[in-house]
């Protein structure tokens, strides 16, 4: 039986790291600044069995079962908090091991975060952050990579969930024809003007 990672990480998230104890002050611990701590040592290891990711994708698969989300918030608001600290907490990763990853990850990743982001309707801030997180691997891709370049093999813990990332990228039909910073800008105003009842947006236009 396939363990969920949504519940890895939440039992995760309720053990303090090593050396988190002679931080404390008093007997007890409290449970908010044990999670805190133990999602701060996850970053800052590298999560090396993808928990933020595939929490993400756990918690997102219902949203990407339907050609568009028009259903109200499936989440409280402590899984809406989970869920963006697990978008963020993966963004994070990517970025500070950028080397480790494959670019075939990296770009389905972003991909895959913007499909989310136009996907998921009923929450400006996730949707915000799926759509920042994502920017900023493209950002980074453009900044570390010049001219196009042939995507590198996935090492095996990569593979599923390439798969799993790539079949509803193709089922979208969504391809990756963003090839600079303006198509970019052009891209997601237009995707958070149809999205919100408002006009306004956190981005600025690239220079």
């Amino acid at each position: 039986m396939t363990t969920s990672a949504v519940d890895e990480l939440k039992h995760l998230l309720t053990i303090p790291p090593q050396g988190y104890e002679h931080r404390c002050y008093g007997s007890g611990m409290n449970p908010q600044a044990v999670a805190h701590a133990a999602l701060e040592h996850l970053r800052e290891s590298g999560d090396t069995n993808f928990l933020f990711l595939r929490s993400v994708l756990e918690l997102t698969s219902s949203l990407m079962s339907a050609a568009e989300s028009q259903s109200p918030n499936p989440w409280d608001a402590n899984t809406e908090e989970f869920l963006f600290h697990c978008i963020t907490g993966c963004r994070f990763v990517i970025l500070t091991r950028w080397e480790s990853f494959s670019r075939t990850f990296k770009n389905t990743v972003k991909d895959w975060f913007m499909l989310c982001g136009d996907r998921y309707r009923t929450s400006k801030a996730i949707r915000m952050v799926l759509y920042t997180s994502s920017v900023a691997i493209w950002k980074r891709g453009w900044n570390q990579h010049s001219g196009g370049a042939v995507a590198d093999p996935s090492s095996p813990k990569e593979h599923h969930l390439l798969e799993v990332m790539a079949r509803q990228l193709s089922a979208a039909g969504m391809p990756s024809v963003l090839e600079s910073p303006v198509e970019l800008f052009q891209y997601l105003q237009n995707r958070i003007n149809n999205n919100t009842s408002n006009n306004t947006s956190n981005f600025e236009e690239p220079s």
